[in-house]
């Protein structure tokens, strides 16, 4: 995109790369010999894949569209662990498949051998052969605590 007369970048985002809309603007600096970055943050995207691309306007008002890139966000996915305190079995319920899965002591040590991330949303752990205290869930790389009784 060359940045000849540029007045304004608008921002626009979309869930399916077909239909756009504007979620922002960033003034143009003007013209540089320079590499000029500039940046934009979406404070609310949506749950799932972002479509984004730049429609850079220029002065005259004539316009043109950046390539557009794809964001995976996970905006808006919950993830349930319960029973909290837990006594025998622990419920994992996902809004995404569970990728990755990891059970840890208070102290830090990993608990091996009682759960696998089986790519569905829901899994259970048993954790009835475990001793009483505080465990950590890494769960899709979100940390939970939970207490064991």
């Amino acid at each position: 995109m060359a940045l000849t007369n540029a007045s304004h970048f608008e921002v626009q985002r979309s869930s399916d790369a077909k239909n756009f809309e504007p979620i922002g603007n960033v003034g143009a600096k003007g013209e540089s010999k320079v590499l000029i970055n500039y940046t934009f943050s979406d404070k609310a995207p949506l749950p799932n894949t972002n479509y984004y691309r730049l429609k850079q306007v220029d002065l005259d008002g004539t316009y043109s569209f950046s390539k557009t890139i794809s964001i995976l966000s996970d905006a808006g996915i919950t993830i349930s662990v319960y029973p909290n305190p837990a006594t025998e079995v622990l419920n994992v319920e996902s809004g995404t498949p569970v990728k990755s899965l990891e059970v840890f002591r208070a102290n830090g040590s990993k608990v091996q051998g009682i759960v696998q991330a089986s790519g569905t949303n829901f899994q259970k752990i048993d954790l009835h052969n475990q001793p009483p205290g505080i465990y950590v869930l890494m769960v899709n790389g979100q940390s939970f605590r939970v207490l064991k009784n």
